[in-house]
């Protein structure tokens, strides 16, 4: 298939879908009815058979033209769901294209997925067959219908204070501590609530807030290499002796990446030394480093934002970025960076008191824009 298809109708839908699935069986697999005969007769039921050369299982196919990480609540309280916990008989979801959240809650609720950009996750246990393909590119995954994009400093600026902040708060009050306009908050937070990353309650005040899932979100549309303008450099006297000449200066300034993730959730020694600089050529002496386009050990960065500097903490004499900027940073970084990233945010779930604020009204006074 050439791409998604969200201009199907919801029975041509299950009919492609089935299509990709016949495809996707082992060589002595089929289904009944098969998608020939589903294609020439509209109305058929609903339950196909997965066969297989031991045995048969049945299957509830349910299409949707769109389901957010949101919708998925709703399928839970459908009759589809119902007719699955009755008859213990597994349901498969056929869509366009599903969302890396979306797939990830179906998979949490224990619901099959054939999503016709090619992730595929189907599984059972009597016949044994389990088949899973990748995602697709980030390009391909869609972004919330109902909000902006999360790209950019504002809505880095909210998306911090969403995951550095336990809630209740209320847009206004995200919107003046972020600050961000009401009305682009406010798009933003519609969009994290259909993808299920926040729960609201009266009046759109944000109640509790999945900052794990947030950040993996976020990391979607944000990469640490390209979101900010970066200097590779090689160390002349190795890393040690950058982060020695560090402690003595002054302008802000901040650790990222591997070397603040491995503080707080050791995975093994870091390679890549990332600081935030104001500008980065003019740290290269201070720092006795040498510009290396490639092969370099520490990397500058002129961060897009100043908010990055939000909750900095210092340790040793220097300064690190705060927990859930580093994570995001280790989560789109080069070579091991990303698993550094998932431990710092497993550190992060069994440590919330040690990172997390418990109101805006603690937050110190917000960087100044630049």
């Amino acid at each position: 298939m050439d791409g998604p298809r969200a201009d199907l109708s919801e029975a041509a839908l299950r009919r492609a879908g089935l299509e990709r699935l016949q495809a996707l069986l082992p060589e002595g697999w089929h289904l009944q009815p098969s998608p020939a005969e589903i294609a020439s007769d509209p109305g058929v039921d609903p339950v196909i058979y997965i066969l297989g050369p031991s045995g048969g299982t049945q299957v509830i196919v349910v299409a949707r033209r769109h389901l957010t990480p949101r919708g998925v609540e709703g399928l839970l309280r459908g009759p589809a769901e119902a007719l699955r916990r009755q008859s213990r008989t597994p349901l498969l979801v056929v869509a366009p294209v599903l969302s890396a959240r979306t797939r990830q809650r179906l998979r949490d609720a224990g619901i099959l997925y054939l999503d016709l950009t090619g992730p595929t996750f189907l599984t059972m246990a009597s016949p044994g067959l389990h088949v899973e393909l990748a995602g697709p590119s980030r390009a391909a995954a869609p972004r919330a219908a109902s909000g902006p994009t999360l790209r950019g400093p504002r809505a880095g600026r909210v998306l911090r204070l969403l995951a550095d902040v336990v809630p209740p708060y209320g847009v206004g009050e995200l919107a003046r501590a972020a600050g961000v306009s009401l009305a682009y908050t406010s798009r933003l937070l519609e969009g994290l609530d259909a993808e299920a990353l926040l729960t609201r309650g009266r009046r759109g005040r944000v109640e509790a807030v999945d900052w794990a899932g947030l950040l993996r979100r976020w990391a979607e549309a944000y990469a640490l290499l390209r979101t900010h303008t970066g200097v590779g450099a090689i160390a002349r006297h190795g890393v040690p002796a950058v982060l020695d000449a560090l402690r003595g200066q002054a302008g802000p300034w901040a650790i990222t990446g591997s070397y603040a993730a491995v503080r707080l959730a050791p995975v093994a020694a870091p390679a890549l030394l990332a600081v935030y600089t104001g500008d980065p050529s003019a740290w290269l002496e201070p720092l006795q480093l040498l510009a290396a386009p490639s092969g370099h050990d520490v990397v500058l960065l002129r961060p897009a934002d100043r908010f990055v500097y939000a909750r900095a903490h210092e340790a040793d004499g220097l300064r690190y970025a705060g927990p859930s900027q580093v994570a995001l940073d280790c989560l789109t970084g080069p070579g091991r960076m990303p698993a550094e990233g998932e431990a710092l945010l497993t550190w992060m779930a069994a440590h919330p008191t040690g990172w997390q604020l418990p109101a805006l009204a603690a937050l110190p006074a917000a960087p100044d824009p630049g």
